[in-house]
């Protein structure tokens, strides 16, 4: 190649608007692009390091590849752009490597990259009223912060968002709290009312207590029992406020159920009735206590049910209350309140299994 001048410049070797001098290729007019394109699948080879001052543009979704090893294939990483973008944006790296082990990276809404724990840093959208059942997931961590996510995706822990429900229908708790406020109730259930084994809630430890302190299950308030409390024994230390409270009025003949144990059953009743204690297929437990009131001005009278074994049998006087207890199977205590009185002798006499006093005489006579 000749020297020559061009464009008024002098000393410089020259092909067309390019020039080279001192290892440098420039264009001889200012402000012009420099290609390098070779000819049909050519490719520019560079055989050294690059260093690109600017700058570095891949045009029309192109890749940045990197390759293997050339002893160990042709294979690469290709990394490109979207093929549409609403705006340009830039990906900052961090300062350095992450000094936890598996840790990920992260971004924020600037696009500057961080290291985080691959548990942590995780967008979490309110679902507000959703009635769907959601399932937690749990991190498993050897420090402070959870380093991976096992979901427990299964029917036996769910929750609820609508309701602020969350049912486990197996597991272990060590505390549970509800809300601060006197609406926050906990309510602990089984899954079947009509099991018993099903639906019990148990508290058991392996440890008696004789103390509200140390025991099982420890109330520092009030408790409201809907339902039937049973157990070995009991200790309080305070004051037991049980009541008896009627049911509704029966004013006909009517067998004892259930639900009446330990209320008192009322009878009305202004013509003759029969209240009839059932057998064990009512599945009243040992020990059960019914009381039976008679307030109506119809005859009532206690009577045994097939099967059934009763202390004593007879009819109520006027406002008489008595009360039956199970003692075992189909067999049951009457316990009578001796409250009628009527004139027709001198003497006592037992009518029907109640004790009736009769009294006729002017001296005194004392109950």
């Amino acid at each position: 190649m000749g020297r020559r001048t061009s464009g008024q410049t002098t000393g410089l070797q020259s092909i067309g608007n390019v020039q080279g001098s001192a290892g440098t290729l420039s264009t001889s007019q200012a402000n012009q692009d420099l290609t390098l394109d070779p000819s049909g699948t050519g490719i520019v080879a560079v055989a050294a390091d690059v260093s690109v001052t600017g700058d570095l543009t891949i045009a029309n979704q192109g890749d940045l590849r990197l390759r293997e090893a050339v002893g160990n294939g042709t294979n690469y990483i290709a990394q490109q752009a979207a093929a549409n973008m609403a705006a340009n944006y830039t990906i900052t790296w961090p300062a350095a490597v992450s000094a936890t082990s598996g840790f990920v990276l992260s971004s924020d809404t600037s696009g500057n990259l961080s290291w985080s724990s691959a548990g942590g840093n995780i967008p979490v959208t309110d679902p507000g009223a959703s009635a769907t059942v959601h399932y937690p997931f749990f991190g498993t961590a050897s420090g402070a912060v959870p380093t991976t996510l096992v979901p427990n995706a299964r029917t036996n822990l769910a929750f609820v968002p609508s309701t602020g429900e969350l049912t486990a229908t197996v597991g272990s708790f060590a505390n549970v709290y509800g809300s601060t406020s006197n609406s926050g109730t906990i309510t602990i259930r089984g899954t079947s009312a009509g099991t018993k084994a099903g639906a019990s809630v148990l508290l058991t430890d392996n440890v008696a207590s004789s103390s509200t302190i140390t025991g099982t299950l420890v109330v520092t308030g009030g408790i409201g029992v809907s339902g039937r409390i049973s157990g070995g024994s009991a200790v309080i230390e305070g004051t037991v406020n049980a009541l008896i409270t009627d049911t509704a009025a029966r004013t006909s003949d009517y067998t004892l159920a259930l639900t009446d144990r330990d209320q008192c059953v009322v009878f009305t009743n202004t013509s003759a009735a029969t209240v009839t204690v059932p057998p064990d297929s009512t599945a009243f437990p040992t020990g059960s206590i019914v009381h039976i009131l008679r307030t109506g001005a119809g005859k009532l009278t206690l009577a045994a049910g097939a099967g059934v074994t009763l202390s004593k049998t007879g009819t109520f006087a006027s406002n008489e209350q008595i009360t039956i207890r199970k003692r075992a199977s189909n067999s049951w205590l009457v316990i009578d309140s001796r409250t009628l009185l009527l004139a027709t002798s001198n003497t006592p006499a037992v009518a029907a299994g109640f004790n009736v006093h009769t009294y006729t005489g002017n001296a005194d006579f004392i109950v």
